[in-house]
């Protein structure tokens, strides 16, 4: 995985429902994070899958930062999380 894959250019603030409080995504290590640790398991619909996979390809250095934040965008917005 690439040590620093980089800020994405706008942060993406989500509300899991198990969270309290808002939290700011800022790259796609912190996204790849809550999809694969936090991501509740009855939220995981194709727009998931498609944003685990981008998560994981920016990380190995196979894919721009920008792919990863629309995959969790789109995730997130499959997931009924706010945002």
């Amino acid at each position: 995985m690439s040590p620093n894959p980089g800020p994405w250019n706008e942060p993406v603030l989500i509300q899991l429902p198990d969270a309290q409080n808002a939290e700011i995504v800022a790259n796609a290590r912190e996204a790849h994070e809550i999809l694969s640790r936090r991501w509740p398991a009855h939220s995981t619909g194709a727009s998931y899958t498609s944003a685990l996979a981008a998560c994981s390809q920016v990380l190995s250095g196979n894919a721009p930062a920008y792919l990863s934040r629309i995959a969790f965008v789109n995730a997130v917005e499959e997931a009924g999380f706010k945002q």
